[in-house]
């Protein structure tokens, strides 16, 4: 029910679905089936592990890998349905897998981003599955023998992580990798901008301003209304006044309804002596947002 509801219901700000002439019911259902598959490949083959996934921002369904998975989903639900009276624990996990990972397979976005954490229901049905099953062997030598297998796999596994968490360690080291697998565009732009901040946040401003540069040449037309904000606290945590109040400047152009900004913009404009500039600012912003008290209190205390 909860896996129902986070399908329809959406909370915050969205763009509207593709229609069906924009994302075709066939290109979804072969979308569906690929991720059915790589959920299912990641409780058993947890390699290359990551929380955002670039495979289906370019999309074509006739790749050899959806139709590889859409034959792999199709022959199992085959033959679900032909041993459902001997084997009936095959369509019962089949019904399981798909019911449980239905609201999160992109069926309605285009492009989708996929993530490994979808899969943490399914690792922790899979050992408690393998622990039920390991406790059903009578045999002490088979059992041993199980036992042996498990601890080696689980040590594999555990070397095989700890060779993934060198992007896992901060901000900084995760958002540079994850824009090396992105290709150009709007998403690599933002993940671009959050290494920035990350890289802010670490108060190394030059490599800052340097990742926010790489966001504007990864995608020049995108709308990231943070961007200028962002670079205007660089600079202005490197003294370089002017440029942070033209960066400030730009942000509250592509953002007025951000109130924080006009304040932070005419207190800046008043600090360096430019009084008259910080008084239309406000004066401006009052007419703008008339419900905000601390306009008039800021523009009082400059003609004061």
């Amino acid at each position: 029910l909860i896996a129902l509801y986070g399908a329809v219901i959406r909370v915050g700000h969205f763009d509207p679905p593709p229609t069906l002439d924009e994302f075709p019911l066939p290109n979804r259902l072969m979308q569906g089936a690929y991720l059915l598959c790589l959920y299912a490949s990641r409780v058993f083959l947890p390699w290359n592990l990551r929380p955002y996934y670039t495979d289906l921002l370019d999309f074509s369904p006739g790749e050899p890998r959806f139709l590889i998975c859409a034959f792999v989903l199709t022959g199992l639900a085959i033959l679900a349905f032909r041993w459902r009276g001997r084997r009936p624990w095959l369509a019962a996990l089949l019904i399981a897998h798909v019911g449980v990972l239905l609201p999160v397979l992109g069926l309605t976005n285009s492009p989708y981003h996929a993530g490994d954490r979808h899969t943490i229901a399914h690792g922790v049905l899979a050992a408690l599955g393998m622990t039920a099953a390991l406790a059903a062997v009578r045999d002490p030598l088979l059992r041993h023998r199980s036992c042996l297998f498990i601890c080696l796999v689980t040590a594999l596994f555990a070397l095989v992580s700890r060779q993934m968490t060198h992007r896992w360690q901060n901000g900084i080291s995760f958002f540079t990798q994850l824009a090396a697998d992105l290709p150009a565009g709007g998403v690599r732009a933002n993940a671009l901008m959050k290494r920035g901040n990350a890289l802010a946040q670490d108060r190394r401003y030059e490599e800052a301003l340097e990742a926010y540069r790489q966001a504007r040449q990864s995608a020049p037309n995108f709308p990231l209304g943070q961007l200028p904000f962002r670079e205007g606290e660089a600079y202005l945590a490197l003294n370089d006044v002017d440029r942070a109040i033209g960066a400030f400047r730009q942000a509250l152009r592509l953002e007025p309804e951000q109130t924080r900004m006009w304040a932070l913009l005419a207190e800046l404009l008043a600090a360096t002596g430019r009084n008259a500039e910080a008084v239309s600012l406000l004066q401006e912003a009052i007419r703008r947002h008339p419900e905000i008290p601390l306009f008039p209190h800021l523009l009082e205390k400059l003609r004061n």
